[in-house]
């Protein structure tokens, strides 16, 4: 793949320490770091698919993959400019 960013429009604002505590949003994670929250079990259920495909992605070549909610208005133009929205995975 040749993208610099591939942005994944999901249901939540991002990816979570915990998932019950909206201030512990990571605003970037690395693609280890995303695998050993799989690993430990910080991430679960539906986020362990988006996780993975964001590994996968970055594993491909994509430059750094946005995860963001996509029933907020103007999120996916910020995370297009680079803003700081949602959670930015990169290598």
């Amino acid at each position: 793949m040749r993208a610099d960013c591939l942005i994944l429009m999901t249901d939540t604002d991002g990816v979570f320490l915990d998932k019950d505590r909206p201030d512990s949003l990571l605003r970037e994670l690395s693609a280890a770091d995303a695998r050993g929250m799989i690993a430990s079990g910080t991430a679960d259920r539906g986020m362990i698919p988006k996780l993975e495909a964001a590994c996968d992605a970055l594993a491909a070549g994509v430059g750094s993959v946005y995860l963001v909610n996509g029933g907020k208005p103007d999120t996916l133009i910020a995370a297009a400019r680079g803003d700081s929205v949602g959670t930015r995975l990169v290598n």
